[in-house]
């Protein structure tokens, strides 16, 4: 069982991927913005982080994977956004991405990453 933080700031997406992980009896966390993002990884100290790159009020994806990593450089982060560029890409990976996932993305998708980062 792994500890996994969610941010998205849809929360239909949150709420997919806590269902879709929940499944294999992983500890779910929930965050809707950059602040409460780095507020619950604080606390939590999740083993893999699943982060949109478009947050609202605050510091975006990038700059919080980038916070995450410097206080928790083992940390998996797998980005999550509806944009197909590579600039995003790009920046993601500089900033410690481990994983890059487009919207919209199937269940089993999602699985086969969070399974592969977490080496189950």
């Amino acid at each position: 069982m792994a500890r996994i933080l969610v941010v998205d700031d849809e929360p239909v997406i949150r709420e997919l991927v806590r269902e879709t992980l929940a499944v294999d009896a992983h500890e779910i966390r929930t965050a809707a913005t950059g602040g409460e993002a780095l507020a619950a990884a604080g606390e939590a100290r999740p083993d893999l982080v699943l982060l949109d790159v478009h947050l609202p009020d605050g510091p975006d994806g990038i700059e919080v994977c980038r916070r995450l990593r410097r206080g928790q450089p083992t940390l998996k982060v797998i980005l999550l956004t509806g944009m197909r560029g590579e600039e995003t890409r790009a920046a993601g990976e500089h900033a410690g991405a481990c994983a890059y996932l487009t919207k919209p993305f199937s269940p089993l998708e999602l699985i086969e990453r969070v399974e592969g980062l977490l080496g189950a």
